[in-house]
């Protein structure tokens, strides 16, 4: 069950987990920059207090039912992104999530292992243009070659949804499982 709550809240319950925690003053800049429209450079921009760092994650948790639609490793993301644990390449990954984020249309999901229609939860139900197609535990595990296991499985999952498509059949968990 998702509590609704309001920006207020969340900022609230961060402020109070850094204070709990002795970081820095509100005004200690992160070596970070919102992201820039294409063609810009980012040498121009200010650098970015804690603060304005937290308002683009809850912003990030707002648009996106407060974090329910996030893809597990974006959820991730934004956790590391709070907890001041980002390398240059986190930053830069984090910076395309805010501007996803932040789009009009609003956040798009990351397809599962770059296959075209294949998306997961943050509990491990895969799902195949939105509709639950099978459950993964892989990473719930981790037992050694889980990766490469998840990636195989998800692959099997995609092309039998795909035959389901080819024949009319729209994919769903007992067709993909039982290979109708």
């Amino acid at each position: 069950m998702t509590l609704s709550r309001s920006g207020e809240d969340f900022r609230a319950d961060i402020r109070c987990w850094h204070d709990t925690f002795r970081f820095q003053s509100n005004e200690t800049p992160y070596p970070f920059h919102p992201p820039t429209p294409r063609g810009t450079s980012m040498a121009h921009l200010p650098v970015l207090t804690r603060d304005q760092l937290i308002e683009m994650a809850i912003e990030i948790l707002r648009v996106t039912n407060d974090g329910d639609e996030l893809s597990p490793q974006d959820l991730k993301l934004v956790e590391l992104a709070v907890n001041n644990r980002l390398d240059s390449e986190g930053i830069a990954l984090f910076q395309e999530l805010y501007g996803n984020a932040a789009k009009a249309e609003g956040y798009t999901k990351s397809y599962l292992f770059q296959i075209e229609h294949l998306t997961i939860d943050q509990q491990g139900f895969v799902y195949w243009r939105g509709s639950i197609v099978e459950h993964f535990d892989h990473a719930l595990w981790k037992q050694a070659g889980w990766k490469e296991r998840m990636l195989s499985d998800a692959q099997s999952v995609a092309a039998r949804c795909r035959d389901l498509e080819l024949r009319g059949i729209r994919p769903n968990v007992s067709n993909v499982l039982n290979g109708h």
